[in-house]
């Protein structure tokens, strides 16, 4: 449930184990503030000198290039990977063949050889 969207109609998440999401925020802002201090010998704090409006803004514009660029990369893989099953589901070799039973064939061989 979304505290800013009323329309929210995901799942409710589940438990996984595995450790919660904010705790390896905190970790990432205590690694960048301690990259921060080793860079430009101080911590981060208000009147130190600087705009931080422009240094946010460009940090934002970083974020907007990174953020397209995984856009780009999985549209590209998903293009990928669908031209790879329907040349492999058009080939000669599944001519006539139970698709079912080829593809558990197929991901055994792949598990196999993967050493699982």
């Amino acid at each position: 449930m979304s505290e800013t969207r009323k329309d929210d109609v995901q799942p409710l998440p589940i438990a996984t184990g595995m450790k919660p999401t904010w705790e390896l925020v905190i970790d990432d802002f205590k690694k960048r503030d301690s990259f921060g201090r080793r860079k430009y010998g101080t911590p981060l704090t208000p009147s130190n000198g600087r705009d931080s409006l422009e240094d946010a803004y460009d940090e934002a514009l970083d974020l907007v290039a990174y953020l397209r660029n995984l856009i780009e990369e999985r549209r590209l893989q998903k293009g990928a990977a669908y031209k790879f099953v329907n040349e492999y589901l058009h080939s000669p070799e599944m001519s006539g063949k139970n698709l079912a039973q080829s593809v558990l064939i197929d991901v055994r061989e792949a598990l196999k050889g993967a050493g699982l």
